[in-house]
């Protein structure tokens, strides 16, 4: 938890109203005994803990409120779940998780600007959205900082704002979202969101991960790259900058750590295309909006910004981060009992899953109970609107528990595209709409304790171009093979079900999307329509 000691300015000097960022760190860590650097970060005066002794950190810590104290989940996909909050720390009402990382809001701030922000910081760090952290050092950085982003209505509210010791945190400005940015691409005024959520990861992880080389202090590499980009060294904001300058930012009290964060994030976003329509916009700040006019006027921070070991984003977010796992809607058993003594591959029972622990598919052989069942599985799909990007992949998971017996044959998935009902029905047990996808989730060789997922892609397209509105995914998991023998034994796949305390194994739908910009909604339907005839990766049965 080192952080290096950085030029200190007036406080007074320090008024976050007059620019967009403001980031606080830590203060007053001095007084609970922990060795401290008194250091500017960004915009602010702050003290942050020094030194690697654990129990200052931990009585720094001990003192905070449980929503302030970051634990760093690599591994957890965000899902975007707004957690209402009781007034925390006076002010906040709302926050969304991402990686481990808070985003909190006050009362007044949108859930869409709340949602839109946690999606752009997931992106951020994990920008393949495969559901894991890129740079895993990174995070880890922002947790050992108590990191957080928060959400105010206005400036005003940060000039009050009650910053909590141990803790370090970047605020955004309700008023400096563009939305616009995410529906018809980046474009006049600066979006906060991108910019904050960056200045977070680059000020806090990168810097504190790799103090020689991103460090906003002279001698860095980033630096010294810098101090070339704006005609000479600096410490505070020149008057006038010289001739053949291409980075000339000119915020009078933003000072050399100040002017550093904002180098680190125009040459990123340039290289990204963020800025390949805002020559005009950004001109007075900056004269690199394209990524080949970084590379070739600036080439030692396209190195550093480039250089694979550091694993940078590759893509500026779209505010649409891609891999939320939807779980079911509805989830249900239907079964063809033996009550009358004959099985007729008819339904006669279904039966509400989706508050158990498991459910299987099979026969089931008891004293009490001798049956077939089968599980349906419905997903209710997020909206494409015409300003909304395009599926490009869909996965079905299941977290196999056990096999119980030797099943009859593999578990196989049918689809329906017709089905768009979520209202359980014993009937479709045998609804004929559900056509046999030729796709086996299961083989009764397989191990259980682990997740078993198939490519549904094609299935899901064909929903969206069938459903309009309000598209459904439905899937029905049987075991075509299946007969009933008077023997007393289970022959079953037993899964996980989403009434299962183990959350991380409950059935899910992964959905992966492109991005395509403004899309007419006839455009829509022939990318889907494309997508289904030309899809073909998947596993058929012989």
């Amino acid at each position: 938890m080192t952080v290096h000691n950085q030029k200190i300015q007036d406080a007074a000097e320090n008024d976050c109203a007059r620019w967009r960022r403001c980031f606080v760190a830590a203060a007053f860590a001095a007084t609970l005994g922990v060795a401290a650097d008194t250091a500017v970060f960004g915009d602010t005066l702050g003290v942050i803990a020094t030194g690697d002794d654990r129990p200052a950190i931990d009585r720094l810590n001990s003192h905070l409120d449980e929503n302030f104290l970051v634990e760093a989940k690599p591994n957890e996909k965000p899902k975007f779940d707004i957690i209402a909050l009781d007034n925390v720390n006076g002010v906040f009402n709302r926050k969304i998780e991402v990686f481990g990382i808070p985003v909190f809001s006050y009362s007044g701030v949108s859930d869409e600007d709340l949602v839109l922000s946690a999606n752009v910081l997931a992106q951020w760090l994990d920008n393949d959205e495969n559901g894991s952290v890129d740079n895993t050092l990174i995070l880890d950085e922002m947790a050992d900082r108590n990191s957080y982003l928060f959400i105010v209505r206005n400036q005003t509210q940060v000039e009050s704002y009650n910053f909590q010791s141990g803790t370090a945190a970047y605020s955004l400005d309700a008023e400096s979202i563009q939305q616009h940015w995410y529906t018809t691409g980046p474009s006049g005024d600066p979006d906060g969101t991108m910019e904050e959520s960056f200045h977070m990861i680059s000020d806090i992880g990168y810097e504190g991960v790799y103090p020689d080389v991103f460090g906003r202090t002279t001698g860095t590499e980033l630096t010294d790259a810098m101090d070339v980009a704006r005609g000479g060294h600096f410490d505070q904001t020149p008057d006038e900058y010289p001739d053949g300058a291409w980075y000339t930012y000119d915020e009078q009290g933003c000072d050399y750590g100040c002017q550093t964060g904002e180098y680190f994030y125009w040459g990123m976003t340039s290289i990204l295309g963020v800025h390949v329509d805002r020559r005009t916009d950004i001109q007075r700040e900056w004269q690199l909006y394209r990524p080949e006019l970084v590379e070739s006027t600036d080439p030692a921070l396209f190195a550093l910004l480039t250089d694979p070991q550091y694993i940078f984003p590759t893509k500026y977010p779209d505010g649409i981060y891609a891999s939320p796992d939807f779980e079911p809607s509805a989830i249900y058993v239907v079964r063809d009992d033996n009550d009358d003594a004959v099985f007729d591959d008819l339904g006669d029972e279904a039966s509400d899953v989706s508050t158990r622990s498991r459910s299987s598919v099979g026969e089931i052989d008891s004293a009490s109970t001798n049956q077939i069942n089968r599980v349906v599985v419905k997903f209710a799909l997020p909206e494409l609107h015409v300003d909304t990007p395009v599926l490009d992949s869909a996965t079905l998971r299941f977290f196999l528990e056990d096999i119980q017996g030797t099943p009859a044959g593999p578990l196989s998935v049918f689809h329906s595209s017709a089905d768009n009902d979520l209202a359980m029905s014993a009937t479709d047990y045998e609804n004929p709409s559900y056509v046999d996808t030729l796709l086996d989730l299961v083989q009764p060789t397989d191990t259980g304790g682990q997740f078993y997922e198939l490519d549904v892609t094609d299935q899901v397209l064909a929903d969206y171009v069938a459903d309009g509105l309000d598209p459904l995914s439905a899937f029905r998991l049987q075991v075509n093979e299946a007969v009933f023998f008077e023997d007393g034994q289970h022959n079953r796949y037993r899964f996980t079900m989403p009434g299962s305390s183990e959350t991380a194994n409950h059935p899910e739908l992964i959905l992966m999307f492109t991005t395509v910009p403004e899309p007419s909604t006839l455009f829509l339907a022939i990318l889907g329509l494309a997508g289904l005839l030309a899809h073909g990766h998947r596993r058929r049965r012989a």
